[in-house]
C-alpha cells in the first residue's frame, strides 16, 4: 500500500512551487491563495492510480479521469478550430471605408487600397498552425490549459476562473510556471488571469472584456473561447462578448478625430468658454428627463409638456429640433458631437432666439460655432479624450459620457448628482424600419424614405415583449448606457424609461400615468439647479497652460514616429510573426504609453490601432506568401509614412491665431478635405449674396 506521505508529497510540492511563482509574476493570485482554504470541494487523490480530482458533493467531478477528460476536450476544441478552419469575425476593411479625406484616414486608406484582397475574394481567416489569442472559459484543474499551450501554439491566453476552489485545487495539478514561461518563451506572448469574479455573467463579461481590450488587434479579430466543461455560464459570457464586437472597434477614435476636436477645444478655450462647475455637494432626487430624439417621443410629448415645470428637462442632440417643432423649450441642450453636421442640423432649426434663449452643456471639443449659436454655455471634459489629461486645469471631467448626445445627458446629469432620471426618446431601435426618429428631427425630415437592410440590423428586446431592430451605433449607445447604469448603487437611484422601444437595462418602464405621479414627488425648485449649475462664477480654462501642453504633445509625436520605427525593425515572414509584431505594437500602446503619457495615448490610440486592423485583417485573410510579403512592404511603408509626418501636421493645426472667421479648419466636417469648406458655407455664403 503507497505510503500517504509519498503519495501526497509530489502534489504539495507542487503547489508549494506555483505559490513561489506566482509571488514573483503574480502577487495577487499569491497573496490570495497562499492562505486560502477551499470552500466547496475537496482535492482528491487516488491511493491507487495517483490521479488527482476534485471531490463536491461525495462526487468526484471527473470520474477520476481528470487527464483523459482534458485530452479528449482538447481534440473536440481542435476539431472545431483545426488549420484551415476559417474564422469568422469582423470583416477587413476594404477600399473606401476609411473615406473621409483627413491626414491619418487617407494613409490607412492608401495601405488598404493596395492589397489584393477585395470583397469578392475574402473568406473569412483560415487558422494556421498557431492560436492568436484564447480564452479559457474555467481553469478546473488546468490540464486543458496545460496541454494546449505545452502541446499546441497559443499564443496569447485569458484564464478565467470564478470558482476559486478550482483554481486553488490546480496549484496541486499542474506547473503554472512551466505554462507561462512556455508560452512567453515561444511567443513572448502573455497570459492572462481572470480568478474569482463572482459567477455572474454580467460582472465575468465585464471582467473578461477588461482583459480582451488591451488584446488589439487579435481581439476583436481572432478571438477563439475555450469553455471548460462546457458551461451554459461561460457561453452566456462569450456570446456577450461576440455581441459586443463592434462596441469595442467604434470606441477607438482617430487621430483625425483627435487633432479636429482639439482645434475645436483651442478655439473654445481662447473664446473663455466657462467650465462646468463641480457636482453638487449631495444627491438630489428633483426629477430630470433625459430627451432623445427616438420614435416614442411622439406618443409621449404631451405629458412631457404637461409636466415641464415640476421636472429639469434636458434634450440631447437631435432631440431640439423635435423639441423645437412640438414648441417646447428644454432647460439645457446637451451636444457631444465635435464635427461640423452637428452645428448644420441646428442652423436647420431655423430659430435664432430659440437656440439663444436654451442652454448648453457640451464637452470641451464640439464646435465654436455651436457655443456661439446659444445662450449660456458650460463646458466639460470627456474622460475618453486626450484633452481631459491635457488641458482640464481641474475642470469637471465625465466618464461614460459616449458614444451619443443621450449617454452624454445621462452621464452628466449622473455625475451631477441628479439621481432621479427619466427617459424620454432613448429608443435604441425601431420596430418599423421607415420610422426610426421622432416628427421634427432632422433624421425624420431628411431620411425617413432610408430603408435600413437587415444585414446591418441587430434585433433587441422592446419593452412590450417584442423585438425592434437596432443598428450598430444605437446598439452601441444602450451597451454602453447600461454599463454605466450599474456604476451606480441600485438602491440610490430612481431610473424610469418613458421610451417605449428597446428595453433599458438598468431602468423601469411606466406609463403617463406613473410619469406624473413619480414627478410630482420631487423636491427642490427648478431654479435653484439651474443657478447652480450655470453661476456666473465659473471660470474659463487658464490660458497659460496650452502652450507647454501643445509642446509636449508634438514632442510625443516625434517619439511615438521613433518606437513605432524600432518596433518594425524585425522581419516578418509568416502569419505568426505579422500576429507577434501586432502584439508587441499593442503592448507598447497598453504597458508602455498609457502609462507614461496617458493622455497622449488617447490622443494616438485610434490611429495606430487602425493601422493594426487594416494590417492584421489583410494578411490574415491573404493566402499567397509573395501577397502576403508584398502588402506587408505596403503597410509597413505606410504606417511609418503617417506618423513620420504627424507632428508636422500637428503644428500646422496647433501654432496660429484661433480666429473662428479665419480657420478653416472651423468651417470644415470630418468628412471635408483639410483644405477645403464645407458646401453649407458656400450656399449660405451664395444666399447672403
Amino acid at each position: 500500500m503507497t505510503n500517504p506521505q509519498q503519495l501526497y508529497a509530489p502534489f504539495l510540492q507542487r503547489r508549494e512551487k506555483n505559490l513561489a511563482f506566482f509571488k514573483k509574476t503574480f502577487p495577487g493570485i499569491y497573496e490570495h491563495f497562499a492562505v486560502y482554504k477551499m470552500q466547496k470541494r475537496q482535492v482528491n487523490i487516488d491511493s491507487e492510480s495517483g490521479n488527482i480530482d476534485l471531490l463536491s458533493d461525495g462526487r468526484l467531478e471527473y470520474g477520476n479521469q481528470a487527464k483523459e477528460y482534458a485530452r479528449n476536450e482538447v481534440k473536440t476544441f481542435q476539431a472545431a478550430y483545426s488549420e484551415g478552419r476559417p474564422i469568422a469575425s469582423i470583416n477587413p476593411p476594404m477600399p473606401g471605408d476609411y473615406a473621409y479625406p483627413r491626414y491619418a484616414q487617407m494613409h490607412v486608406d492608401s495601405v488598404v487600397r493596395k492589397s489584393p484582397l477585395d470583397r469578392a475574394k475574402y473568406r473569412n481567416y483560415p487558422l494556421e498552425n498557431f492560436y492568436p489569442l484564447v480564452v479559457f472559459l474555467g481553469s478546473g484543474l488546468g490540464y486543458q490549459i496545460e496541454e494546449m499551450i505545452l502541446e499546441h501554439n497559443v499564443q496569447i491566453a485569458v484564464v478565467v476562473e470564478p470558482d476559486m476552489d478550482k483554481f486553488a485545487a490546480s496549484l496541486y495539478a499542474v506547473d503554472w510556471e512551466v505554462i507561462c514561461k512556455k508560452i512567453n518563451a515561444r511567443h513572448k506572448g502573455m497570459i492572462h488571469f481572470i480568478i474569482g469574479a463572482e459567477e455572474d455573467p454580467e460582472i465575468l463579461w465585464a471582467a473578461t472584456w477588461n482583459k480582451l481590450i488591451m488584446c488589439c488587434p487579435q481581439f476583436p479579430i481572432t478571438t477563439l473561447f475555450y469553455n471548460h466543461q462546457g458551461r451554459k455560464l461561460f457561453d452566456e459570457v462569450s456570446d456577450r462578448i461576440n455581441h459586443d464586437l463592434f462596441v469595442f472597434l467604434l470606441s477607438w477614435g482617430h487621430y483625425d478625430d483627435e487633432i479636429r476636436q482639439m482645434n475645436n477645444a483651442l478655439h473654445n478655450f481662447h473664446r473663455g468658454i466657462k467650465k462646468l462647475p463641480r457636482p453638487f455637494a449631495s444627491d438630489v432626487d428633483f426629477p430630470v428627463c433625459i430627451v432623445g430624439a427616438g420614435p416614442s417621443l411622439n406618443d409621449r410629448i404631451e405629458v412631457l409638456r404637461e409636466m415641464k415645470d415640476r421636472a429639469l428637462i434636458i434634450s440631447c442632440g437631435t432631440a431640439l429640433k423635435s423639441l423645437h417643432a412640438f414648441g417646447l423649450t428644454p432647460d439645457i441642450h446637451i451636444e457631444l458631437e465635435s464635427d461640423l453636421n452637428a452645428y448644420i442640423a441646428l442652423m436647420q432649426i431655423g430659430d435664432p432666439e430659440f437656440l439663444k434663449s436654451t442652454h448648453l452643456i457640451g464637452p470641451s471639443q464640439i464646435s465654436p460655432l455651436i457655443y456661439q449659436a446659444f445662450g449660456e454655455s458650460r463646458m466639460y471634459f470627456k474622460s475618453e479624450s486626450a484633452l481631459a489629461n491635457l488641458f482640464s486645469d481641474g475642470g469637471v471631467v465625465i466618464k461614460n459620457a459616449t458614444p451619443t448626445c443621450t449617454n452624454a445627458g445621462v452621464a452628466i446629469a449622473l455625475h451631477m448628482g441628479f439621481r432621479k432620471l427619466f427617459f424620454f426618446g432613448l429608443d435604441y431601435g425601431f420596430k418599423d424600419k421607415e420610422n426610426h426618429h421622432a416628427k421634427g428631427s432632422l433624421y425624420y425630415e431628411n431620411l425617413m424614405k432610408k430603408n435600413y437592410h437587415q444585414e446591418h440590423l441587430t434585433q433587441v428586446d422592446t419593452v412590450d415583449g417584442g423585438k425592434a431592430w437596432s443598428t450598430p451605433n444605437y446598439f452601441t449607445s444602450k451597451r454602453k448606457l447600461e454599463q454605466l447604469l450599474k456604476n451606480y448603487p441600485p438602491h440610490e437611484m430612481e431610473i424610469y424609461s418613458c421610451s417605449d422601444t428597446a428595453v433599458i437595462e438598468g431602468s423601469k418602464w411606466i406609463n403617463n400615468d406613473e410619469f406624473r405621479e413619480q414627478v410630482s414627488q420631487g423636491a427642490g425648485t427648478k431654479a435653484d439647479y439651474m443657478n447652480y449649475l450655470f453661476s456666473a462664477k465659473a471660470k474659463p480654462v487658464n490660458l497659460n497652460i496650452i502652450h507647454g501642453k501643445l509642446r509636449y504633445l508634438e514632442k510625443s509625436l516625434e517619439e511615438l514616429h521613433h518606437d513605432l520605427k524600432l518596433l518594425l525593425d524585425n522581419p516578418v515572414h509568416g502569419l505568426e510573426d505579422m500576429s507577434l509584431l501586432c502584439f508587441k505594437i499593442t503592448g507598447y500602446l497598453e504597458s508602455v504609453l498609457q502609462k507614461r503619457t496617458p493622455d497622449f495615448y488617447y490622443f494616438t490610440r485610434g490611429a495606430v490601432r487602425h493601422f493594426l486592423y487594416a494590417g492584421y485583417t489583410h494578411y490574415f485573410a491573404l493566402q499567397d506568401p509573395d501577397e502576403r510579403a508584398q502588402f506587408y512592404s505596403d503597410w509597413k511603408k505606410g504606417l511609418l509614412k503617417c506618423f513620420a509626418g504627424m507632428p508636422a501636421h500637428f503644428r500646422k493645426v496647433a501654432y496660429k491665431k484661433f480666429d473662428i472667421d479665419a480657420d478653416p479648419w472651423i468651417k470644415q466636417g470630418s468628412r471635408d478635405a483639410e483644405d477645403g469648406v464645407n458646401p453649407y458655407f458656400v450656399e449660405k455664403k451664395g444666399e447672403q449674396g
